[in-house]
């Protein structure tokens, strides 16, 4: 009953304005069948959780962002979590890790919580006048 994640991304380095996707990714047997929840944690402060019921719990930083639709949190299948964070600010660089937890119900009736978090996923934001700054540099 072991499991293995993994996050997955295009690419580590972004402009800023640009969208990111984050997949996290559970290798397990019978996941439809088991109880996973995924946290998505950004420099150590929780960014969001989605339960068995897919509904994600926000960490306080992204509730705006959220309500404004720059943040998509969301199962898109029984193994697949999505982390979107659209128009990246210079903020958005560090580590993003996805951390998943299983509760098991014993043959007692207690439940055994394993969790296991990914490795650290890099990401680097440049701000946009630096990116136009190098562009104009080329062209002359």
């Amino acid at each position: 009953r072991d499991f293995s994640i993994q996050v997955t991304t295009e690419r580590r380095a972004y402009t800023a304005g640009e969208p990111l996707e984050l997949r996290c990714t559970i290798d397990a047997q019978n996941v439809p069948e088991r109880f996973f929840s995924v946290s998505w944690v950004f420099s150590s402060s929780p960014v969001a959780v989605i339960g068995p019921s897919a509904v994600p719990l926000l960490g306080p930083n992204y509730v705006e962002r959220e309500a404004t639709g720059l943040l998509t949190v969301r199962k898109e299948s029984p193994s697949v979590h999505l982390l979107k964070l659209q128009r990246l600010l210079p903020e958005d660089s560090g580590k993003y890790i996805c951390r998943v937890t299983e509760r098991e119900k014993t043959l007692t009736g207690d439940f055994i919580d394993r969790s296991k978090r990914s490795r650290n996923v890099q990401i680097t934001v440049t701000p946009l006048s630096e990116y136009h700054g190098s562009l104009s540099a080329l062209c002359f």
